[in-house]
């Protein structure tokens, strides 16, 4: 899903106002959101990592002869050292960054998941990434972490769900696609839902929008 959400946002649409679930596999949305699901697992790149990273024998930290060698990385240093930071770099150019999360470490990938950060704050070593999950809509959806040490288990403390998070990384190999039935945004009220998680104003969106100033300047950047 999250590669859908990122195709309606780079091409400023909203998405479809089709509320019914699709009759046949032969629906144009259907085949689009199937899709871009299996596109988002990068499975000819490195989308092993959602399995590589399940499995119980994986290291959590730096606890190891491998890990303490540099020939290996545990959970903590990849989610830490790694990903957290390419994460940081496409949020300050202006991107959303998909993120997998690694939700058991049994090798049941189906309780996997995937999500997107669209904001963070660092306090020290203390990080706040917002994320959008599509499993809980337009609520806002927070990570919140410590960074200093690598030498034990990622603790992530979500302010939505209750599945522990063992590891997470950057999504490679996105390349937008025009997506189905999007809708352009016509109106002030639209651009607004667009730009906010509730409760909506045009103040609150031009001030998340990195100091746009004006409404007509806001617009300008949907």
């Amino acid at each position: 899903m999250v590669y859908a959400v990122m195709d309606y946002y780079a091409h400023h649409m909203l998405t479809p106002n089709q509320t019914t679930s699709p009759s046949s596999r032969n629906d144009i949305l259907f085949q689009y959101v199937r899709d871009r699901l299996w596109d988002s697992f990068d499975v000819t790149g490195q989308g092993h990592r959602f399995l590589g990273y399940s499995s119980p024998h994986y290291p959590n930290g730096d606890e190891g002869v491998a890990q303490a060698t540099g020939l290996t990385r545990g959970r903590s240093w990849i989610t830490y050292r790694e990903e957290l930071p390419r994460i940081q770099d496409d949020i300050d150019a202006g991107k959303l960054s998909p993120i997998g999360l690694i939700q058991t470490d049994n090798l049941d990938i189906g309780k996997n998941h995937q999500v997107l950060a669209y904001a963070y704050e660092k306090s020290g070593q203390d990080v706040t990434l917002f994320i959008y999950d599509p499993n809980y809509g337009q609520t806002e959806v927070t990570f919140k972490f410590n960074i200093t040490a690598t030498d034990g288990e990622v603790h992530i403390n979500r302010s939505h769900g209750d599945k522990r998070i063992w590891c997470l990384f950057r999504i490679n190999g996105y390349t937008p696609k025009m997506p189905p039935n999007g809708r352009r945004i016509t109106s002030v009220r639209e651009a607004i839902r667009a730009s906010l998680t509730p409760p909506y104003s045009v103040r609150a969106a031009i001030t998340a929008s990195n100091g746009a100033g004006s409404v007509r300047t806001w617009m300008r950047t949907l």
